[in-house]
This record gives C-alpha cells, structure tokens and sequence, in this order.
C-alpha cells in the first residue's frame, strides 16, 4: 500500500489559497500477475471560489510473460473534475506492453492499447451534445530512475487520441520525485498535467508533502 499526502496553503492579509491533492495505491503481485488499484481525490479553493474537486478511482491488471518483458494489461477507471469541466467519464480497455530498459537504477516500459469511453462534458457553446461515446488509442510511456536508494523519480505519460477525431485527445502526465527519509516515509514533490482538448479543460499541480508506503 502507498499513501501520498500533498498540498499547499496559501494565506496572506488580503488573500487565502489552498490545494490538497491526495492518493492511496494498493497493489497486489502474485507470480506473473500484477493488480492494482488507485483512488485520488485534489481539491483546491481560492477566495474568487472553488478551482479543484476532482475524483478518480482505477483498477488494472498485468500479466507477464515468464521473462517479466511483455505483458497483456486490461483497464476500468471512474473520474469526475470539476477543473477539467467534467462531469463524469468512464474508460475501460486493454492493451500490450513492453519493458525496453529494466535495472536497478532505471526502467522504462512502454504499452499500446484500445479503450471505450463514455463521458460527460461539462455542456458549453463549443459542446452541444455533452454525452459522447469514443473508442481511443491509449499511449504510455513509463519511466523510474532510483539514485543511491535514496532519491526515486517516477514520470508516467498518456496520449489518448479518439480514432474518430483528431481534434478530440487528452493528455495526462503525473511526476514524482521522492526522498527516502526512511524505508517507509519520503518527502514527494508532485507534479500533474491534465488536457482535455474537446473541452479545452487543462491544469498543471506542483504541490509537495509525504508517501508512506507500507509491504504486507
């Protein structure tokens, strides 16, 4: 299990700020099996209102082969986000993937897959008919570079691009750079990037807090 707590707040004479952004991991290795689990919640509020509430919740599966390089996926996620001016999407899919560097000191995977989405946009003038079903190509690149066991980065990006649009694509990136101050605590710094370019809905988080990260 992996906890991750971060968030900024911001409070002077004149204005208040605040953002949280919080995430549980569980993951579950059995043989050449892999699932895990994420649930997020970022919330943030200034004076002129709120500016982050948004949810996600995911489940995937990998299946390795017997020399843990390729590997068959399969993916269901649930997310809402108020900054991305969505009022609900669901994807499911799967897909093949391939570890191209494996070490103690880096990794890099790549996979390729198809997904289904149902979402719900926010109904603006650009967007008349908010409901919208698409199949997508789901892109990702996945790195870690570990330094002395002591400092981990993880970066892990999307393209997803609609088969039957070209204008209709969201890109996602999610950064961490932790700290090792013990074996289960690290100080994180967290960046996010979400664009959903139908919606013309985009954000950009840079907060720091703790992980705690616990093996049963």
């Amino acid at each position: 299990m992996k906890a991750t707590l971060t968030g900024i707040i911001n409070k002077t004479n004149t204005a208040n700020s605040y953002l949280s952004n919080n995430n549980v991991r569980f993951s579950i290795l059995k043989g050449p099996s892999i699932f895990n689990s994420v649930y997020s919640w970022i919330y943030g509020k200034q004076l002129t209102g709120i500016t982050n509430n948004d949810y996600y919740a995911g489940l995937d599966y990998n299946y390795y082969d017997s020399a843990r390089v390729l590997s068959a996926w399969s993916y269901v996620g649930y997310d809402k986000s108020y900054s991305l001016k969505l009022n609900g999407r669901f994807q499911g899919g799967v897909g093949l993937g391939a570890d191209l560097l494996e070490s103690q000191y880096i990794s890099l995977n790549i996979s390729e897959g198809i997904i289904f989405e149902y979402n719900d946009y926010y109904q603006t003038a650009d967007i008349q008919q908010n409901i919208n079903q698409v199949y997508r190509n789901s892109l990702r690149i996945k790195s870690t570079i570990i330094i002395k066991k002591k400092i981990i980065l993880n970066t892990t990006n999307f393209w997803q691009q609609s088969f039957s649009d070209k204008e209709d694509y969201i890109l996602k990136s999610n950064s961490t750079l932790n700290l090792k101050l013990k074996k289960w605590l690290s100080l994180t710094v967290a960046v996010a990037y979400n664009k959903i370019n139908l919606t013309g809905g985009e954000t950009f988080l840079l907060n720091y807090g703790l992980t705690f990260d616990k093996i049963f």
